[in-house]
């Protein structure tokens, strides 16, 4: 069973897509702190935390990277109503396993499966962007280095 918590001020569209799934089991959170949210989220100790990215006065970023610290086995999803940018990925920290966006939302019951099996769900451009920053980031260190040799 797959325990999903979703962090969200209207999870009504998520949770049905999600509540008739044999395999998945869901619970809510209305989001009020990041205090109370950390503390219903930790009692359900799920396997995938979906969160809206609109919890405005609460920073969705920094909650992700808080979880992500709190429940380092349990992995998140992030609901978004934009198109994901690796700027986003690097504003959670990296914590962040998947983005959503509306247009995917009837694809949301894959995107708990794949993550829950270790994968991610990122757009391919993240990817080749994560990608190019660790091949400048080695080719940086490389050339470090080599000066040191010299």
């Amino acid at each position: 069973m797959i325990k999903v918590v979703i962090v969200s001020h209207e999870p009504e569209s998520a949770v049905a897509l999600l509540d008739w799934m044999t395999d998945i089991s869901v619970s809510e959170v209305t989001p009020s702190t990041i205090d109370k949210i950390l503390q219903h989220v930790l009692a359900d100790a799920p396997n995938i935390i979906i969160i809206e990215q609109n919890l405005e006065p609460i920073n969705a970023d920094m909650l992700c990277h808080l979880l992500s610290k709190q429940l380092p086995k349990a992995q998140s999803l992030m609901l978004t109503d934009e198109t994901p940018t690796f700027e986003m990925l690097q504003n959670t920290g990296y914590s962040v396993r998947g983005y959503i966006t509306r247009e995917q939302r009837s694809s949301l019951a894959k995107a708990v499966r794949v993550v829950h099996q270790g994968e991610a769900w990122l757009p391919r451009t993240i990817v080749t962007e994560m990608l190019n920053q660790f091949a400048k980031t080695n080719l940086d260190f490389n050339e470090s280095q080599l000066k040191i040799v010299n």
